[in-house]
């Protein structure tokens, strides 16, 4: 579910408008507009669309699309992508949106370069961006990429003092880490959401982080500042319950707990409790119907009402079906009703649970220092753009010098037919010794697995045959895993047998600190030359992360759409100077060469201890 601070971030940044109709029967005789008045039509609707129309939202905003290819208004072009991750993040369709974004940031550059756009222009963009790549992110519960694109855009709220959307940042910042059990950066975050809120004299910004410092100084037992930020919610929301139910319900909730610790114990926090209860429903996020349920639960248990605390129980755990972090609470009082109801099964039931969880979560989740991380990006060079520019000065050449049309097309003809005859050599050669390379690939494979492994396999069954052969027995499988391991990387059975998707799957799981994610149709096709090549260049690449980068995460992505697929594969290791790649042992010329033989496309994007990103593009057939 999405949540209201996710959107309200970027509000000083909203150019929805509420009168459509006039627009609208504008456009209806667009012969009497300007370019200039068509695309601020288009603009206005798409941003008045957004909330509650997402498909003509979508409608108006490739019509500016379209419409700034013509005139090369790239900032509207920016606005336009823009609009449309935001539709598809509302859709739930969080890759498009994160590739729609990437493009956004990477034209924005481009205007930064180009000049003739204002700096303020320039940063309105990028916070955007960021704050909606982050948000992205947050959904995906990818929350450390979350936390550092909000700050990155953080730095530019202050810059030019958007203290509103800078404090519901802080706010964002302060809850991720909270997730993530990191409480004193929580703390620290929601500290200056306060500051700043109170800054705006903004009442609800100031008392928004309250919430989270609230269940901070509960859980640290600091009654007096406990009390202190209760008071703050309590005054606040007691007074909007009914337009912010959901906040109110949060509210008495700390409130009771608060009751339960320090106050007038079951008696002053039973009549919270059952008014929250009351006022929640199956409309509210998980989290806020999962701490209502456990407290009633908490409550029942102190007044020894066994059954009903066990009903409280399984619902807090039935409000979301996967296991989350708070389900440790909820356990806990499980084993305690349990142990009192005499029922030792269950409490062991529910004990290991609650191990396993503890266990799963400190495995693999959140780490110290994801706040200092960052993500860069650069921008494609187009090279499109620049081989039209040289084949336009070379005509000019050739005009100059033959001094007719005539002798220009004949001589054009012949330098086209030259360089196309070139071109397909140099691509056959190559191709053919990649084929050769496969195949070669494939011989040696079945050799080091038939002929080898079986020999190996003899020469094991003779030496049980001997009286001392522990060590030689241990030294020989190793030997025997290694050549299996050899024999995979050459030419995979699984590439062979199940495909591209399988085979990469395989490897990022053989591999330490590597994911893999896919994008694209389940039985879609790839033809096999393509899928071996695919995989060699991914092969190679997470090889040079894991040998040269010292990488703490390697990500390997996969996306097949159409008749493209996209393989990219990044790591936030050392990084290097793509400059200098080709002489620095990386492997990356080769990779290169092959790509181009398959009339594909390789891009490189790294720089010393920022990470690398590379992305290659093919045809799949």
């Amino acid at each position: 579910m999405l949540c209201w601070w996710q959107f309200a971030a970027f509000a000083y940044n909203d150019h929805r408008v509420t009168g459509t109709d006039s627009i609208e029967q504008a456009l209806k005789h667009p012969e009497r507009l300007s370019d200039e008045q068509l695309m601020n039509a288009y603009k206005s609707l798409m941003w008045a669309y957004l909330p509650h129309d997402g498909e003509r939202s979508a409608g108006y905003a490739m019509q500016a699309l379209a419409l700034s290819y013509e005139h090369d208004w790239l900032n509207s072009r920016v606005d336009a992508l823009r609009l449309l991750g935001l539709n598809a993040y509302g859709g739930g369709d969080y890759e498009r949106a994160l590739a729609l974004y990437d493009w956004a940031l990477q034209l924005n550059d481009t205007m930064s370069r180009k000049g003739g756009y204002e700096e303020s222009t320039i940063d309105d963009n990028l916070s955007a961006l960021y704050g909606s790549i982050a948000n992205v992110y947050n959904m995906q519960d990818r929350l450390h990429l979350a936390i550092a694109y909000y700050q990155k855009a953080l730095p530019l709220f202050e810059k030019y003092e958007w203290w509103e959307s800078a404090s519901i940042l802080y706010y964002n910042v302060g809850e991720l880490y909270s997730s993530m059990g990191n409480v004193d950066e929580a703390e620290d975050n929601y500290r200056k959401a306060v500051d700043i809120g109170t800054l705006t004299g903004d009442t609800l910004m100031v008392v928004v982080p309250y919430k989270g410092l609230a269940a901070i100084y509960l859980d640290r037992d600091d009654r007096q500042r406990a009390k202190a930020a209760i008071d703050t919610l309590y005054a606040y929301y007691s007074h909007h319950r009914d337009d912010e139910v959901a906040d109110y319900v949060t509210t008495l909730c700390r409130k009771a707990r608060y009751e339960l610790k320090w106050g007038g114990g079951v008696a002053a926090a039973g009549p919270l409790a059952d008014e929250a209860l009351r006022l929640t429903d199956h409309e509210m996020m998980s989290d806020t119907r999962g701490e209502v349920y456990d407290l009633c639960c908490e409550v029942a248990i102190l007044q020894h009402k066994w059954h009903d605390a066990l009903h409280f129980a399984y619902q807090a755990l039935a409000t979301d079906p996967e296991e989350t972090y708070g389900d440790v609470v909820t356990y806990s009082s499980l084993i305690k009703i349990y142990g009192a109801l005499g029922q030792a099964d269950s409490v062991a039931e529910y004990t290991d649970r609650m191990h396993h969880c503890l266990t799963r979560f400190a495995n693999s989740h959140y780490q110290s220092g994801l706040s200092e991380m960052q993500v860069l990006y650069e921008t494609e060079k187009k090279e499109a753009a620049i081989e039209s520019l040289q084949r336009e000065r070379r005509w000019m050449m050739w005009g100059s010098i033959l001094g007719g049309v005539v002798l220009l097309l004949v001589a054009l003809l012949f330098f086209l037919l030259w360089r196309s005859v070139r071109i397909g050599r140099k691509s056959a050669l190559f191709k053919a010794k990649l084929d050769g390379e496969v195949e070669e690939r494939s011989r040696v494979a079945r050799d080091l697995h038939d002929g080898l492994g079986g020999m190996l396999s003899l020469l094991r069954m003779k030496i049980e045959q001997d009286a001392d052969k522990g060590e030689t027995l241990q030294h020989l499988d190793a030997t025997s895993r290694e050549l299996r391991h050899v024999a995979h990387h050459l030419m995979p059975e699984q590439l062979l047998r199940s495909g591209l998707t399988t085979a990469i799957s395989d490897l990022a799981l053989a591999m330490p600190n590597t994911q893999f994610y896919y994008d694209g149709e389940p039985d879609a096709k790839i033809d096999k030359d393509i899928e071996i090549v695919l995989y060699r260049c991914t092969y190679e690449l997470v090889n040079n992360a894991v040998k040269h980068s010292e990488a703490g995460t390697i990500t390997i992505e996969l996306n097949h759409h159409g008749s493209n697929v996209m393989l990219i594969v990044s790591d936030d290791g050392h990084g290097f100077d793509p400059a200098k790649a080709h002489s620095a042992g990386h492997g990356l010329a080769g990779l290169e060469e092959r790509i181009k033989s398959y009339k594909g496309k390789m891009q490189i994007i790294s720089s010393p201890d920022k990470g690398t990103r590379v992305s290659i593009i093919v045809k799949s057939f």
